[in-house]
């Protein structure tokens, strides 16, 4: 059972990573905020990262994720989040050397 707990978790940082790594790609290109997709990344990100830090079960990320693309369609609705997704594009954005 370890072993699929394992895969799970190498699997949803590596979905994670590649989500964050497609929202900084956009950024290379346009300075135009995608608040959906920062909202992926962010709450995947901390999904990630919480599982590892609250050591719980990586089986959560299998409702975790999808609340992610949930939540990514609510911040066009809810401003706080749609805030904290800016702010999270924002550091995303200036992780690319040229925005420096």
């Amino acid at each position: 059972m370890k072993w699929v707990e394992w895969g799970v978790l190498i699997l949803g940082a590596l979905w994670a990573t590649s989500t964050n790594a497609t929202v900084r790609n956009h950024y290379k290109t346009s300075n135009a905020p995608v608040l959906p997709a920062n909202t992926f990344a962010m709450i995947q990100a901390l999904s990630v990262i919480g599982v590892l830090v609250l050591h719980r079960s990586p089986f959560h990320l299998f409702w975790l994720f999808p609340l992610s693309y949930i939540l990514g369609f609510l911040a066009l609705r809810l401003k706080p989040l749609a805030f904290l997704a800016f702010l999270y594009g924002y550091m995303l954005a200036y992780t690319i050397p040229s925005n420096w």
